[in-house]
């Protein structure tokens, strides 16, 4: 649980470097999904049951899409009043970070990673891998708590650098209860999907928000 924290420390804090943060980057999103299913096989030997995680529960999924949409409009839609005035005075600093991370010049190609792709390598190493995992040595709770607050750690880090101490805090502090809601949502029926669409589309409010502050439109 501590390698995504522990990355993101070195690729946000210490490296400054564009191959070195690329490379480091790569391999932290390749370790979310290579060592749950080393794990699975090879550990716990209890393998993935991907069919399940694959399949769509209509109740569940429609929940995904309705918590998704929702976080989604509020957090664009915070960026028409005066809150959104306080988080654009921070927007030197996220358009030089995108710049030592490379991605500047193609954004759009970036954001579509992130919420299509990683979104579901995140929901699968976070909620099926750690929390299912948890929940199986733990009460229902602490491995929300546990697990919530992992997935939190490295959002804390980015959220903080960007944005200071208190404003970072929010923000971090609202992805530990995001993190809550998907463990929830996700043990009701075990699928990933219903999860992965809610986070898919959160991400692509909050690069669409992205944009707003490196670019200056939404899109």
């Amino acid at each position: 649980m501590a390698v995504p924290f522990a990355s993101s420390f070195f690729y946000f804090l210490i490296f400054n470097e564009t191959k070195s943060i690329q490379v480091l980057y790569a391999l932290t999103k390749l370790f979310i999904i290579v060592w749950p299913i080393f794990a699975a096989y090879c550990i716990i030997k209890s393998g993935i049951p991907l069919s399940k995680l694959l399949s769509i529960k209509k109740k569940s999924f429609f929940a995904g899409i309705a918590y998704g949409l929702t976080i989604a409009a509020l957090i664009t839609g915070l960026m028409q009043t005066a809150f959104g005035e306080i988080v654009l005075q921070y927007s030197n600093k996220i358009t030089h970070k995108t710049e030592i991370f490379g991605f500047a010049g193609y954004y759009w190609v970036f954001a579509i990673f992130l919420s299509m792709i990683h979104s579901f390598m995140e929901e699968f190493y976070w909620r099926w891998f750690v929390f299912g995992n948890l929940a199986k040595i733990m009460g229902l709770v602490q491995a929300q708590l546990s697990s919530s607050a992992a997935f939190s750690l490295h959002h804390f880090i980015i959220s903080i650098y960007f944005f200071g101490a208190w404003l970072g805090s929010i923000f971090g502090a609202i992805v530990f209860l995001g993190g809550i809601v998907w463990c929830r949502l996700f043990r009701k029926d075990g699928s990933l999907i219903s999860v992965w669409v809610s986070h898919l589309l959160i991400d692509i409010g909050i690069m669409s928000v992205g944009h707003k502050i490196i670019f200056g439109t939404f899109i």
